[in-house]
């Protein structure tokens, strides 16, 4: 498990993806202007995953379940792939809480 930074060419902006073992993306992050905004961003997921206080789930007029990480001012820092239901949604949420628990971060764009 491993948060993955890298620098989107076409905007500039910085994100992460933290991956599970089986290297699927469970969060991405919102764009950041820089590095050190995107890894504020990770200590703030890595904080706030495990509390519901700071989780949101939505479902889109499609009926894909989703849910974001946010920070203390409500704004979002991290959102969750499309799961079909409530309980694939909910399992992604414990994926992303035993993913939090790492401290590899991978910096993608360290050639840049």
């Amino acid at each position: 498990m491993k948060f993955e930074i890298f620098k989107n060419n076409r905007n500039k902006k910085f994100y992460f993806n933290l991956k599970s073992r089986n290297g699927q993306v469970v969060l991405t992050s919102e764009p950041c202007t820089n590095k050190a905004a995107v890894k504020k961003c990770i200590t703030t997921v890595q904080k706030n995953c495990t509390n519901d206080k700071w989780i949101e789930t939505k479902v889109s007029k499609k009926g894909a379940h989703t849910f974001n990480i946010v920070n203390t001012k409500k704004t979002v820092v991290g959102k969750s792939v499309n799961y079909n239901s409530v309980t694939t949604m909910k399992k992604g949420m414990k994926a992303v809480v035993r993913a939090c628990a790492t401290e590899t971060i991978v910096d993608l764009t360290a050639s840049n």
